[in-house]
């Protein structure tokens, strides 16, 4: 407890610094909200990506399948000529059944390939749906990015004013009571000085004696014995 002194200066250099505070919080606060359109965006985008490679690996197996299936009607061809110039009938049937194996083969291709047609069609519709998505979210995402690069500058010039008058409010108060409250205002999340309400600490919320209510009245400079902020007894 020292000598009188109007605390006055320093209650409004701690709305100040509350502001400040608030404004860098608000500050770094803002880029958080852009996580929630980025990861849709990058969602959307990994889901396309992801069904690219895939319609991709159907269409070299489906390539993979046509060669086959072309190679076996070449075979198919040769072996019919070759019917021909066989002098045995256990020649012929045999070749017959080589013939009749590369035709199943090749029925069978032909329905993997349909299948196969069917599948890129559905995928390259499902992957123009995916296109269109990717847009939107996009979209949302740079016109949110937008929104918040305008608020993070809106913030700085906020703060450079407000630094300002804190330079200005400083200056106002005798470099002893100043150091006093900043070293307060560090250990105690940026509070340094607290207003009396109802007879207790605004701080710690811990009952105040009257006496030391009666001091801070007169603007004395009184520490809360609790937490060690400065009092101050706020008119209205």
């Amino acid at each position: 407890m020292e000598g009188n002194t109007d605390l006055k200066d320093v209650w409004e250099l701690q709305k100040i610094d509350t502001d400040i505070q608030n404004l860098e919080q608000q500050k770094e606060k803002l880029p958080s909200e852009l996580g929630p359109f980025r990861q849709n965006w990058e969602e959307v985008k990994q889901g396309l990506d992801e069904m690219k490679k895939i319609f991709e690996t159907m269409q070299v197996e489906r390539k993979a399948k046509e060669g086959e299936l072309a190679s076996n009607g070449e075979t198919i061809k040769k072996y019919n000529i070759q019917l021909y110039s066989l002098k045995s009938n256990k020649e012929y049937t045999a070749m017959l059944k080589e013939i009749e194996g590369f035709k199943q083969k090749n029925k069978k291709l032909e329905d993997e390939i349909l299948e196969l047609m069917e599948k890129t069609e559905q995928y390259s519709l499902a992957m123009k749906e995916k296109g269109k998505t990717l847009i939107v979210q996009e979209g949302a995402f740079k016109e949110e990015e937008s929104r918040i690069n305008k608020e993070v500058v809106e913030v700085e010039s906020q703060l450079v004013s407000r630094r300002d008058a804190r330079n200005k409010q400083k200056n106002k108060i005798s470099p002893e009571l100043y150091q006093k409250y900043e070293k307060i205002r560090r250990g105690k999340a940026g509070l340094g000085i607290v207003a009396i309400v109802d007879n207790s600490c605004g701080g710690c919320h811990i009952n105040l004696p009257p006496q030391i209510v009666n001091e801070v009245k007169m603007r004395k400079v009184v520490f809360c014995g609790s937490c060690a902020r400065l009092l101050y007894w706020a008119e209205n």
